[in-house]
């Protein structure tokens, strides 16, 4: 029989009936997703070592134009296919599906200041996701150490990473099955008009 024949007829039943239809569908979708790993750390880069002089010194301006010269460094890192496989080795963990240039895109990294970058990435889990955020923090002060030295061999930089921050979310269930619940009621209403229209013709 025409479904918008039964709309007509039986408008409170067809509408209940979808309903809860969309209600069951959108409380399994929410059970079957796979639930979503976020992980978020941030870094203060810090100048070590500035030059001793007795001229005005600008109140530190050059001494933030090199941290942030610094900063910019140190954002391409995670940008680079090479050094995020370094990571992910040195967290023991496999590269994800697309290689290491995968890897460095899911790397989201943001400057808050001229010496605060935040880095953000997915992860399969969360013991995953903080054993590679440990990791990423000892690749970049490995490289901080390696990168600028003064004359007597001194790094020039220091790198402190915060704690990571670990977050997994799942869909929630009320708000995966009402919004099947308001899909329902919209087709019964979709298929209540169509009828409706049938009639007048």
């Amino acid at each position: 029989m025409d479904p918008r024949i039964v709309a007509r007829r039986n408008p409170l039943r067809l509408g209940a009936f979808l309903a809860l239809i969309g209600l069951v569908l959108g409380l399994a979708l929410a059970a079957v997703w796979p639930k979503t790993t976020a992980v978020a750390l941030a870094f203060t880069v810090d100048q070590r070592k500035r030059q001793v002089t007795v001229d005005y010194t600008y109140d530190g301006y050059y001494a933030l134009e090199a941290s942030q010269l610094f900063t910019d460094t140190l954002i391409s890192w995670f940008g680079t296919p090479s050094t995020a496989a370094e990571m992910y080795a040195a967290a023991g963990l496999p590269l994800p599906p697309g290689g290491a240039n995968t890897a460095a895109a899911d790397f989201r990294m943001k400057r808050l200041s001229s010496q605060v970058v935040t880095a953000r990435f997915p992860a399969p889990d969360a013991a995953s996701g903080r054993a590679l955020a440990l990791a990423a923090a000892k690749v970049v002060e490995t490289k901080t150490a390696e990168l600028g030295r003064d004359a007597q061999g001194d790094s020039l930089f220091a790198v402190t990473a915060t704690e990571p921050t670990v977050t997994t979310v799942k869909m929630p269930l009320a708000t995966s099955g009402l919004a099947g619940l308001a899909l329902g009621v919209l087709a019964a209403y979709v298929l209540w008009f169509a009828g409706a229209e049938k009639k007048q013709e």
